[in-house]
């Protein structure tokens, strides 16, 4: 693994001893700038606008930006006074957790304090959980300042954290896309964000959903086929939970409401009035205009007997009827059946207080491929009982 390359990018520092050449983070610091990081450094949080970080390679925190003064023989031994504040600790967590609203980059927390209290402290906030991978890394800092010894704990730790290092594999590829994107665009014309925005109202259709699908279909088709690592992605002795399992899942094929704008209509979306989900199938195109009505099909969450009973092992999906689709996991890990018998139409605004989240293509391009289907089906007549079981 090139952690050079898959770590590229900017490096935020934030360490009160940043200027005195014979602390522990000037050795650290040395190590990145050997590296050709371009590294910015701060001595205090106050220093930094979280919202202006942007895509930042990683930041090293160091735990207490506060500490006493100390002899020269305690800094070349490493050592910081103990002490640090209930004040300090509160103004890391919310920065950490600030950051983490904001930016997904890694965050190195090296300290001279002790890191296992550092650690307990991260997970009674909820910031850390026990025994997970994280993007939180936390180090002493005798134990990575010197050379080279950055690089190798580093790495050591993203084989141990798969999620930053898929993260980071696909943040690198959507940098490089998004730069052909633009050079090839600009070359076509400088103009060419008003001549799509003109093109999108002529049609009478959002504008600014328009381009913004525009601009995903493009970046993601330019984006290269990833090459992860099997070493780190296989590399899982802990078994997940059947809730993680669902969650995952749910994730992948589901958006809760939280993300979505309120004004944007979707096929897919999945709108929840008591017991019932309804599931709107109407085509992409007949949503944009207008107040355009909802074709939405019911559905019922499956009982958890259902659930075993329906299931194939032995092809990973639940038996169905031509009349029905079976869809996991929405809503918190449920399975729901949702019947074609029935359409029901509703606009969007008699709905929109209703929804709960959006089923994602190719899961609800299946749906409607299974309706139009179901719409159009031919019956055919019935076999007789003494034609197969007669004499």
């Amino acid at each position: 693994m090139n952690i050079e390359e898959l770590l590229n990018g900017v490096v935020v520092v934030i360490d009160d001893e940043i200027n005195e050449p014979d602390a522990n983070i000037d050795k650290i610091s040395k190590q990145l700038k050997h590296a050709k990081y371009p590294v910015l450094e701060y001595t205090k949080l106050e220093e930094i606008d979280i919202e202006k970080l942007g895509y930042i390679s990683f930041l090293i925190l160091d735990w207490d930006l506060k500490g006493n003064i100390l002899t020269q023989n305690e800094k070349i031994a490493g050592v910081k006074a103990p002490g640090i504040s209930e004040d300090s600790i509160n103004d890391n967590i919310d920065f950490i957790r600030k950051l983490s609203s904001t930016t997904f980059c890694p965050i190195f927390i090296f300290s001279n304090l002790d890191i296992n209290t550092i650690s307990a402290r991260l997970v009674k906030e909820k910031i850390l959980i026990d025994n997970k991978p994280s993007k939180l890394f936390i180090k002493s800092k005798r134990e990575v300042e010197n050379h080279d010894q950055l690089f190798k704990e580093i790495e050591a730790w993203l084989k141990n954290t798969p999620s930053m290092y898929v993260l980071k594999q696909w943040e690198n590829e959507h940098l490089k896309s998004a730069n052909h994107f633009y050079n090839d665009f600009q070359g076509y014309s400088p103009y060419w964000p008003n001549i799509l925005w003109k093109n999108y109202k002529d049609d009478k259709v959002n504008p600014s959903l328009e381009l913004s699908e525009l601009l995903t279909r493009n970046l993601q088709n330019r984006m290269r086929t990833f090459q992860f690592s099997d070493e780190i992605l296989s590399n899982n002795d802990t078994k997940p939970t059947i809730v993680e399992l669902r969650a995952v899942l749910e994730g992948g094929r589901y958006l809760q409401n939280s993300i979505l704008n309120e004004n944007d209509i979707g096929t897919g979306d999945v709108f929840k009035i008591g017991k019932k989900y309804y599931l709107n199938i109407r085509p992409q195109c007949d949503l944009l205009r207008g107040e355009p009505e909802l074709y939405c099909i019911k559905g019922e969450v499956i009982t958890k007997n259902k659930e075993k009973e329906m299931f194939s092992s032995k092809y990973g999906n639940f038996g169905e009827c031509i009349n029905q689709e079976i869809v996991p996991f929405i809503d918190k890990g449920k399975i729901i059946s949702f019947k074609f018998k029935d359409m029901y139409k509703y606009t969007y605004e008699e709905m929109k207080e209703n929804r709960i989240g959006r089923l994602l293509p190719p899961f609800i391009t299946r749906i409607q491929q299974k309706y139009s289907l179901y719409f159009q089906r031919q019956g055919l007549p019935r076999i007789p009982y003494e034609a197969i079981e007669g004499e």
